[in-house]
């Protein structure tokens, strides 16, 4: 094997590049010129932390293995530049370990200091270390509001703050956080990047507490911002949620063209993943009501990519889904199969406590209900509940809430009816 340890990053881009049999003219594009390759690699020019991004994902490899073992050689702002485009690319406990680095070193300013425990907790979200980003974002936050603090650390911080507290499902606490940093936003005399990353953020946010209305008008704010730029897939994002929200308003029409706008670039952008998610909630939320036949046979072609792809929560909640309709449709025996195929596929794969087990829980409840077992029907319902309590919509905790309330009336009022329950 070759001994790489005292090889210069142009040589190792170099050598990558040999190694995958191109030239420099095939490794060239409209970003980065033959001209350019050649000076990075004869180590005659340094390229820019966006070059080195580029140029690994012309290599097919990530930025962590082109930089492994040169981190240290740089220089601090550019290590602290390589560690947010780290970020940028998911690559979020590499960046952790240049952020701690960086902040143990004594020659920074306090902006800098403040900007890389901004970037350290961003780290540790990504990473779903959500305790110790809020244990480093607390304080931090009280102090310099105490001082009023330069606004963009402020808004940093409580967008961040947010982006914790909605992982980890406390919404109003999320909700509190985006408005905080939105109107922050509004102190600046342009509506810029981060303002449509939040107002998108506050707009999923009240989908959830089922405020559509408020959530169309934040989601509009972010649908002006990125339909003038170039990112296909943030916009996808938005319209995506614009569809929600415009369901959420029985506007159904509306609710389909903006899904299909987003399905279509999500599909350009080779985003299949998110193209088959779309797809899924126009056949579940817009064509069941249409077409139950269409919906489910648009379902059953979502759930043989999940399958194909691994993707068990993804398929749980299709099975689900096809249930529902299943249900609502009279198919009593079709609908406990798949109910059945999605409950085996949360206890295999330890989706216990996941959005895709309390929707199966629900559904189960409602079929327990309509076949009169009644004590079934509210352990289901109650078990749904209690996932939705912490992780799902206020729509979803009023409708397991109010199955339950049912199956315990008629527990109470046919105490008969258990015993003969339908099979």
């Amino acid at each position: 094997m070759k001994d790489c340890s005292q090889e210069t990053l142009g040589l190792r881009i170099r050598r990558l590049r040999l190694e995958k049999g191109m030239t420099q003219g095939e490794l060239a594009d409209r970003f980065v010129t033959i001209s350019m390759i050649s000076q990075v690699e004869s180590g005659k020019s340094i390229p820019s932390v966006e070059l080195i991004q580029h140029l690994a994902q012309r290599l097919q490899i990530s930025m962590h293995e082109l930089m492994s073992d040169k981190v240290d050689q740089m220089e601090s702002s550019w290590q602290h530049q390589l560690a947010k485009a780290y970020l940028l690319a998911q690559l979020a406990a590499e960046a952790e370990t240049i952020f701690n680095r960086l902040l143990a070193s004594e020659d920074r300013s306090q902006a800098q200091q403040i900007e890389l425990m901004i970037d350290l907790a961003e780290s540790l979200y990504l990473q779903k270390k959500n305790d110790q980003a809020l244990q480093l974002l607390r304080p931090l936050l009280a102090k310099l509001e105490q001082v009023r603090y330069e606004v963009q650390m402020l808004r940093r911080i409580h967008y961040v703050m947010g982006n914790v507290f909605y992982q980890i499902q406390k919404l109003q606490h999320a909700y509190y956080h985006y408005r905080r940093a939105y109107d922050l936003s509004l102190s600046y005399p342009n509506f810029d990047e981060l303002a449509a990353r939040i107002s998108y953020q506050i707009g999923i946010t009240l989908q959830l507490q089922d405020d559509h209305p408020e959530a169309a008008r934040y989601l509009e704010r972010a649908y002006q911002f990125y339909s003038c730029t170039d990112n296909w897939f943030l916009l996808a994002s938005v319209l995506f949620a614009q569809g929600v929200a415009h369901k959420g308003l029985q506007e159904h029409q509306q609710a389909r063209d903006l899904m299909i706008q987003a399905l279509n670039l999500f599909q350009a952008a080779d985003q299949v993943e998110q193209a088959y998610l779309v797809r899924r909630t126009i056949a579940f939320a817009i064509t069941t009501q249409e077409s139950p036949h269409s919906a489910i046979q648009e379902l059953l072609a979502c759930l043989r990519f999940a399958q194909q792809n691994d993707l068990h929560s993804f398929s749980a909640g299709v099975f689900a889904e096809i249930a529902e309709i299943q249900i609502q449709e009279g198919n009593l025996a079709d609908a406990r199969s798949s109910l059945a195929s999605a409950q085996q596929i949360i206890w295999e794969n330890d989706l216990l406590s996941t959005q895709e087990a309390a929707k199966c829980y629900k559904i189960d409840a409602q079929l327990q209900l309509l076949v009169q077992n009644y004590s079934a029907a509210l352990e289901n319902a109650s078990k749904s509940l209690n996932i939705f309590t912490t992780n799902g919509s206020q729509a979803e905790r009023v409708e397991s809430l109010q199955i339950a309330h049912k199956a315990f009336q008629e527990q109470f009022d046919r105490p008969e009816a258990d015993a003969g329950a339908i099979e």
